[in-house]
């Protein structure tokens, strides 16, 4: 993978849906729309595209988008591509919690909020909560990410409460603050 210094990393990984399976095996249709994004976003950003591990489908990205975008599914650590990536579009997968740690941009792409939320529900508001936009289309997640150095000053207050809430003891010297919290009292 030889991505241009020049532009920035979107790391897409969402997760998988209750009621797409073929048999026993998952399946998943992405929802972005490669054009779009291509046009909007194509001259400044690259968009590695991670399917949930559980997904059996295989992605195809057109030949024509490839340089811009690139499936990352079979890459084997994600931790990995957090780090390489400038920010994280997601929807309502756990990676939300882990990508906290390092402190970039999250953008929600919900396309189903509604029936996600009848399917599954969730555990927090995510509409309340979230610590980043929720978009539901991808005219206007391109929209809102090309405006991504408001991001801080929307969603700064909203991600650290996030953080503070779900991963407060993550981060730099941590073990040695569980240690001394667990095991020194």
């Amino acid at each position: 993978m030889n991505i241009s210094e020049d532009k920035k990393v979107i790391l897409s990984a969402p997760t998988f849906r209750d009621d797409q399976k073929k048999g026993k095996k998952f399946t998943m249709k992405n929802k972005i729309n490669f054009r779009i994004f291509e046009r909007r976003l194509g001259d400044d950003y690259v968009l590695l595209v991670r399917e949930h591990v559980v997904v059996a489908s295989k992605l195809k990205i057109p030949e024509e988008f490839r340089p811009n975008i690139i499936n990352v599914s079979k890459y084997p650590d994600i931790q990995e591509l957090m780090i390489a990536s400038d920010m994280l579009v997601t929807d309502y997968s756990s990676v939300m919690f882990d990508y906290m740690n390092t402190n970039k941009p999250v953008y929600f792409y919900c396309y189903d909020l509604d029936e996600y939320d009848d399917m599954r529900g969730f555990y927090f508001d995510l509409e309340k909560e979230a610590p980043g936009p929720i978009v539901k289309n991808t005219s206007n997640l391109c929209r809102t990410i090309a405006k991504e150095e408001k991001y801080w000053d929307v969603y700064g207050g909203k991600y650290k409460a996030f953080q503070n809430r779900f991963v407060p003891l993550d981060g730099p010297n941590r073990a040695e603050k569980v240690y001394k919290k667990f095991f020194k009292n």
